[in-house]
């Protein structure tokens, strides 16, 4: 006797979705981003009705994560595990890297204040 199962046709392919997430998360990012540095230089005035930038920033903030979570709902366990490590060894080498940046500008003020630089 023989058992032949054949693969449903409507299911849909594991990951498929994963690149267009990011890259809706990267463009809500870079805009929410710009809006956010348009603001930051504009002068001090009094604004007469809707402020635009800071709706674009919320849109741009809630579309990122809306893609994010689409993002997260698509990987596997050991996907979200890699991600969370290579989440974790960013954050340390930020961390380090700032340290050394500022241990380095500590050195160069004392070599500034006995004369050697």
């Amino acid at each position: 006797m023989t058992v032949v199962v054949k693969k449903p046709e409507h299911q849909r392919e594991r990951g498929r979705g994963r690149h267009g997430a990011m890259i809706v998360a990267i463009v809500a990012l870079a805009i929410a981003a710009g809006a956010w540095f348009w603001l930051t230089r504009q002068s001090p005035q009094p604004q007469a009705g809707y402020g635009a930038p800071h709706g674009v920033i919320v849109i741009g903030i809630g579309a990122f994560i809306a893609a994010m979570i689409a993002q997260i709902r698509s990987m596997s366990v050991l996907e979200m595990l890699e991600a969370l490590w290579d989440a974790l060894v960013w954050l340390i080498a930020l961390v380090f890297g700032g340290v050394i940046f500022a241990l380095k500008a500590v050195w160069r003020w004392f070599l500034g204040l006995i004369g050697w630089d």
